[in-house]
């Protein structure tokens, strides 16, 4: 499998507008498409957000 996006890459997802860098992806057995854990930036109040996990077709290059 092939992998569209590379780390380090900022991306947003066109489903839900949750948007980071790529810190990690991955590739699974039952999976059709790789997914990539997304860690966004810290918030407004200057607080970690959580990263996600994310599926390759939800994904926008937003920087390179």
């Amino acid at each position: 499998m092939k992998f569209k996006f590379e780390l380090g890459q900022k991306v947003k997802s066109k489903n839900n507008g949750f948007s980071g860098t790529i810190t990690s992806r991955s590739e699974d057995l039952f999976e059709t498409q790789p997914r990539y854990w997304v860690l966004p930036q810290v918030d407004k109040e200057g607080k970690h957000v959580e990263g996600r996990w994310c599926s390759e077709g939800e994904l926008v290059l937003t920087k390179k």
